[in-house]
C-alpha cells in the first residue's frame, strides 16, 4: 500500500513539474532546473515507463523505427531521427540535439480519459507522429537544415505601451504558415478554442504584428525563415455609437 501511494506521489510530481512544460521560458534557478530535468536522469516513474515501453514497442507497427537508448525513446523518421525523453516527453533532434517543440492540441468539449500514465500516452503519440514525419506538416522537410536549424517563431504578448507580458519560442515549423495557422498555434498555448481567437482577430479583439508590420488577413502567409517575432496586443471591446 505504501509503495503504491509513493508511486502515485512520484507520478503527480512528475506531471506537474515545470520540466514537463515544453515552452518554459523563465530564467533564473527555475530555468536551470528546467534544463537539468527536461533531459536529465529518470525518476522511478519514468524508469517504470521505460520498462513498459520495452514490453510494448515490439507489438507496434513502428517497432522497426524505435529503440530505447538510456533516457530516451529514439524514433527514426524519413526526415530525421528524434529522441523523446522518457521523463518530460520533450524532444531533441539528431545530430545536433536541436529542440523540437510538439505539444498536445486541446479542443473544447474533449473528454478527459483517466489513463494511469498520460505521459506515456504522450510519448507514444509523439513517437507515432515522428515515425511518419514525411506525412505530417508539423515536421517539415526543411526542419533539419544545416547546423540543425529549424524554422522558429517567437510569440510575444504585449501591452499597447510595449511592455512584454509573456514570450516564448516555437520551433520545428514549416517555412511558411498562414496567419490563421499561427493564431491557432497561439490559441493552443492556453487550451483555447481557435475559432474564438480567429473571431477576436476579425472583430479587433486584438491585433497582430509580424515584426513591425500589422497582419491584415487570416489567409496572409508569413515567411518563417526570417525567424519573425509575432506580437499579440489585446484591444478593448467597445459598444455604442
Amino acid at each position: 500500500m505504501f509503495s503504491e501511494a509513493m508511486r502515485d506521489v512520484d507520478l503527480f510530481v512528475g506531471v506537474t513539474s515545470i520540466a514537463a512544460d515544453p515552452d518554459w521560458r523563465e530564467h533564473g534557478p527555475e530555468r536551470a532546473y528546467w534544463e537539468r530535468t527536461a533531459f536529465g536522469e529518470l525518476s522511478e516513474t519514468a524508469a517504470t515507463r521505460r520498462d513498459a515501453l520495452e514490453r510494448l514497442l515490439p507489438r507496434l507497427k513502428i517497432a522497426d523505427r524505435c529503440m530505447l537508448e538510456d533516457r530516451f525513446l529514439v524514433v527514426r523518421g524519413d526526415r530525421g531521427t528524434y529522441k523523446i525523453h522518457l521523463l518530460s516527453a520533450n524532444i531533441l533532434m539528431e545530430p545536433d540535439d536541436a529542440y523540437l517543440c510538439i505539444v498536445p492540441a486541446f479542443s473544447r468539449g474533449e473528454r478527459y480519459l483517466p489513463f494511469e500514465d498520460d505521459r506515456l500516452s504522450l510519448i507514444l503519440s509523439k513517437a507515432f507522429l515522428l515515425a511518419a514525419d514525411a506525412e505530417h506538416g508539423r515536421v517539415h522537410p526543411h526542419a533539419a537544415r544545416a547546423g540543425g536549424l529549424m524554422a522558429t517563431v517567437t510569440f510575444r504578448d504585449e501591452t499597447p505601451m510595449g511592455r512584454p507580458l509573456r514570450e516564448w519560442r516555437s520551433t520545428g515549423l514549416p517555412d511558411r504558415m498562414t496567419v490563421r495557422a499561427l493564431i491557432r498555434r497561439r490559441a493552443s498555448e492556453q487550451a483555447a478554442h481557435p475559432i474564438d481567437w480567429e473571431r477576436a482577430f476579425l472583430t479587433n479583439g486584438f491585433f497582430l504584428l509580424v515584426d513591425d508590420r500589422q497582419a491584415d488577413s487570416l489567409d496572409e502567409e508569413v515567411d518563417l525563415t526570417t525567424t519573425p517575432t509575432l506580437i499579440f496586443i489585446k484591444l478593448v471591446a467597445l459598444a455604442g455609437g
